[in-house]
C-alpha cells in the first residue's frame, strides 16, 4: 500500500478558530482514507494540518480571532521552533501542498508564503485555491511558485485527486477555465477536442 500525504496550507493568525479549521476539516473528509486502484494496489492519502496538537485553541471562542500572544500557555509543540519544526517537515514529507487563500483576508500569512517557498524549492506540487482578483496573497511570486491554480476547495480536491490517484481520478471537470489576470493558463473545463489546459509542473 502507497501512503501520499497533503499538507493543509492556509492562515492561521488573526483568523477564528473557524475560518482556519472548517474548510481543513471539509478537505479531509474528501481526501483522506484508502483509495482502490484499478490495478488492485491501492493509496492512502492523509491530509496534515498545522493545527493539529494545537491545545491552546481549546480557549479561543468561536469568533475570537488567534493572536500569537495565546500561545504564552502553549505546548512544547506550540512555541516558535516547534511550529516552525513541525510545520516544514510536514511540508518537506508531504506529495503536495494545497494551499488555501479563500476567503480573502485582511493580512498577509507569512507562514503560509514560507511553506509554499519551501515547497517550491523541494519540488513538492502545490494546488493553490486564490480568487482571481483582488486577494492580498495575488503576488508574482506567490502564484507563480503554485503548479495549478484553483478558485474553489471542490476543484482543488478534484486536482488533488488527479495527480495522487492517476490511476482512478478522471481528468477534473473544473468551474474555473480560461486566463487568470498574470495571462497564464489555469486548469479549465475541457476545449472542443476534450483536452484540458494547465500550466505543468
Amino acid at each position: 500500500m502507497t501512503h501520499k500525504q497533503i499538507y493543509l496550507c492556509g492562515g492561521i493568525s488573526h483568523q477564528t478558530l473557524g475560518q482556519s479549521q472548517d474548510w481543513r476539516e471539509e478537505v479531509a473528509a474528501l481526501l483522506d482514507g484508502i483509495h482502490e486502484q484499478p490495478s488492485g494496489a491501492s493509496v492512502t492519502l492523509l491530509t496534515y494540518s498545522p493545527l493539529r496538537g494545537e491545545t491552546f485553541f481549546r480557549d479561543i471562542k468561536p469568533d475570537e480571532k488567534f493572536s500569537p500572544t495565546l500561545k504564552d500557555n502553549a505546548s512544547l509543540i506550540s512555541t516558535p521552533n516547534g511550529v516552525l519544526g513541525r510545520d516544514l517537515n510536514d511540508v518537506a514529507n508531504a506529495s503536495l501542498v494545497l494551499a488555501n487563500f479563500l476567503p480573502s483576508p485582511d493580512k498577509v500569512s507569512i507562514g503560509s508564503v514560507f511553506e509554499i517557498g519551501y515547497a517550491r524549492a523541494k519540488g513538492i506540487p502545490v494546488v493553490m485555491v486564490i480568487q482571481e482578483s483582488g486577494n492580498i496573497h495575488d503576488h508574482i511570486f506567490l502564484t507563480n511558485s503554485a503548479n495549478y491554480i484553483v478558485r474553489s476547495l471542490e476543484d482543488a480536491v478534484a486536482v488533488s485527486k488527479f495527480l495522487l490517484l492517476p490511476q482512478m481520478a478522471p481528468a477534473p471537470k473544473l468551474k474555473a477555465g480560461g486566463l487568470d489576470h498574470h495571462g497564464r493558463v489555469i486548469l479549465s473545463e475541457p476545449d472542443e477536442r476534450g483536452r484540458y489546459q494547465a500550466r505543468p509542473f
